[in-house]
């Protein structure tokens, strides 16, 4: 039996589908403590929110339209003859 993808085909199918940001931290929360430490301790109590925050920027570009990102940067204002 085949597997079909189970991927989303567009980032408004990723925006629909994706967990909540609570979600995201209590995720990050039990990984922390399957790593065998406490969540709550002070060394990692800000852990959950910060590593969300890192991944929502690591991953922004999945909610950019790339046609736009590439217009904006492949603009023909330089010569390159000289190269």
């Amino acid at each position: 039996m085949k597997s079909q993808s189970t991927l989303p085909s567009s980032s408004h199918d990723i925006k629909s589908s994706r967990p909540s940001r609570q979600e995201a931290e209590d995720a990050v929360r039990t990984l922390i403590s399957w790593a065998g430490d406490t969540p709550s301790r002070d060394g990692t109590k800000k852990t959950p929110e910060r590593l969300v925050r890192a991944y929502e920027e690591h991953f922004s570009g999945y909610f950019e339209d790339p046609e736009a990102v590439l217009k904006g940067n492949l603009k023909n204002d330089v010569s390159y003859d000289d190269f």
